[in-house]
């Protein structure tokens, strides 16, 4: 059934004194369909509250996202007969007759409900019709081809790659903003047995981008993070997460990397969302058509995509726009004199908003002070990532970290308490 046959239903359900907007939304919140073209930034982060309540199939099938102006963003869940999430419908209504109804109000008109499952169908059908092919002409027509090294030393360096003893850790984004529901982690690369304080092998990392073999090492992390997922998946299915993977340009042009990637997450079967790939602003910037295929593409299979060192510039906002985008991550050259430059507040100032209207959440990077985070909560900034706040830990223990971490949910008082933390120069949020 097409999107506007589904809102005309809806709209048609409702009185129009109380339906004040009513939109169709994909999984990844992009609008299908609206009944006008007034859609203000209190939508925009009903938007976000919908894409954080939604994900997994233990998620509430309505949540009500109080507005400006005596109104609510009726927020109805749109999935298939397994409950995987789709979509959703946004419903914004005024409050008195929310309050006639009473708090849940569950009694929806049954051509409303009936709509939602329709546009459920909708979504499940466009799904499973969908080319989620990543071809080899694809890549080769909009990117330059990538000549990886045939020498002696490339042999070597790929036997090292293959024998490297690797282990996956787990960097936890801590929220820092009221209300945040989803769990955020960067998988991140390390050497088995090295201290949890040692970085990535960054010798090894730099020799294979060298040599154009950066692909053999980000292979062998989807080989093993995939599986790992896999096995917890009762876990994802009802608790909101995402694991994002920071993936290197040159596995980016390479047809066959980018056709293991796709097979992979067709076969895994995981909930969609849980995975995304982080690509680097600079290479959007340098390919954004191929960028903005790729994120189509990845959408089609169920997973997202980060936009990693993201700064300001003249094609910034139309990148916020990309298919499944979720996460901006700021380059860290912005946020590094955050405390004295007021430039550098006004640029974290200005993504926050750009990316709030996108439906997109903003991550500031290498946060360790207390100032920074009172400050960047302050600015509109979602997360933060930071040894101090979120040390990586191996996958190993993952889970036993998992159920200690507290849920941060950083309330800020009508007096502004993320002063009196600065001015007390208290500890960062713990995270367990």
């Amino acid at each position: 059934m097409l999107a506007a046959t589904c809102g005309q239903r809806i709209v048609a359900a409702l009185p129009l004194l109380w339906a004040k907007w009513v939109s169709l939304h994909d999984a990844t919140g992009r609008i299908h369909w609206s009944s006008g073209e007034d859609q203000g930034l209190g939508e925009h982060e009903a938007v976000r509250a919908a894409l954080e309540n939604f994900v997994g199939n233990a998620s509430p099938a309505r949540v009500n996202h109080p507005l400006l102006r005596g109104r609510t963003a009726v927020l109805l869940r749109a999935s298939d007969e397994l409950g995987q999430y789709l979509g959703f419908v946004m419903v914004v209504v005024e409050d008195r007759w929310l309050r006639s109804k009473g708090p849940a109000a569950p009694d929806l008109p049954v051509p409303v409900v009936r709509a939602v499952r329709e546009w459920a169908a909708t979504l499940a059908s466009a799904t499973s019709n969908g080319n989620c092919d990543l071809s080899s002409t694809q890549v080769n027509a909009l990117l330059e081809p990538n000549q990886s090294a045939s020498t002696a030393a490339s042999g070597a360096l790929q036997e090292r790659l293959h024998a490297f003893a690797m282990e996956l850790h787990a960097q936890y984004l801590t929220p820092i903003q009221p209300g945040s529901r989803i769990k955020r982690y960067e998988i991140l690369m390390r050497e088995a047995g090295a201290p949890e304080s040692s970085g990535a092998p960054a010798a090894l990392i730099k020799g294979a981008v060298r040599h154009g073999l950066s692909a053999q090492l980000d292979r062998r992390v989807i080989t093993e993070l995939l599986p790992w997922l896999e096995q917890r998946s009762t876990v994802w299915s009802g608790e909101p997460a995402q694991f994002s993977v920071n993936l290197a340009a040159d596995s980016f042009r390479e047809p066959q990397f980018m056709e293991f990637l796709t097979r992979s997450l067709q076969d895994s079967k995981l909930p969609r969302a849980l995975l995304a790939f982080e690509v680097e602003y600079d290479f959007v910037c340098a390919h954004p058509e191929y960028v903005r295929q790729l994120a189509a593409q990845l959408e089609q299979v169920g997973a997202g995509l980060v936009i990693d060192n993201f700064t300001i510039g003249e094609s910034s906002p139309e990148f916020l726009l990309l298919p499944g985008l979720r996460l901006v991550k700021i380059d860290p050259r912005v946020t590094e004199r955050l405390i004295d430059e007021r430039a550098a507040q006004a640029r974290v100032v200005a993504t926050a908003q750009m990316a709030r209207i996108a439906g997109v959440h903003v991550v500031a990077k290498r946060i360790e002070r207390p100032q920074e985070q009172a400050l960047l909560q302050l600015l509109g900034v979602d997360f933060i990532q930071g040894f101090a706040t979120g040390a990586p830990a191996s996958l190993e223990g993952f889970d036993a970290a998992r159920e200690q971490r507290m849920i941060v949910d950083p309330a800020l008082d009508e007096q502004g308490s993320a002063f009196d933390a600065m001015a007390a120069d208290a500890p960062l949020v713990a995270t367990g």
